[in-house]
Parts: C-alpha cells; structure tokens; sequence
C-alpha cells in the first residue's frame, strides 16, 4: 500500500485516541499503515499525540518534559511548560 501524507485533521484524531487500540483502528479506517516504528511508539507508551505532533514532549525554550496539554478546540493544541510558563500551540 502507498503511504500518503497526514492531513491536520487526520493527526488531530489520532492525537484524540485515547488507546493504542483506538489509534491502530483509525490508521486501518483511513487506509494507513503504520511503520514498526509508529508502532512501537504507540505501544510503548510514548504518548499517541507526541507521535504525531512532534515537540509536545518538551519546551522549546528550556527543554523540560513537564507539560501540560490542552484542547480548547478541536482544531487547536495548546502545550505549557511547568517549569518556565512557555506556551505554544499547534
């Protein structure tokens, strides 16, 4: 099969699987196949969201791994570090 590029919105829902079950049965629904890697990832507890959203597991300004994650919206993610206050979105 022919691996095509991940809308916003396909990550959006991926980002929203609550398990690793729920993110595999998206993958299959949308015809996309998942590397051993992604996997991997997916099953190891690594966080759904930061497989797909790169940089929601550290602050870009100070480099912590104590975030906190907020969905205001569908469309949109918000990241706060605990340590230094910095937000960004995707």
């Amino acid at each position: 099969m022919e691996r095509f590029e991940l809308t916003k919105e396909h990550k959006k829902r991926f980002a929203e699987c609550k398990t690793p079950e729920e993110c595999i049965a998206y993958a299959k629904e949308i015809g996309y196949e998942l590397t051993g890697e992604e996997i991997e990832k997916i099953n190891g507890g690594n966080g759904i969201s930061n497989l797909f959203f790169p940089g929601m597991d550290k602050c870009p300004r100070c480099g912590s791994t104590s975030i906190t994650v907020d969905r205001p919206d569908p469309l949109l993610t918000i990241c706060r570090c605990n340590e230094c206050g910095y937000e960004w979105d995707f």
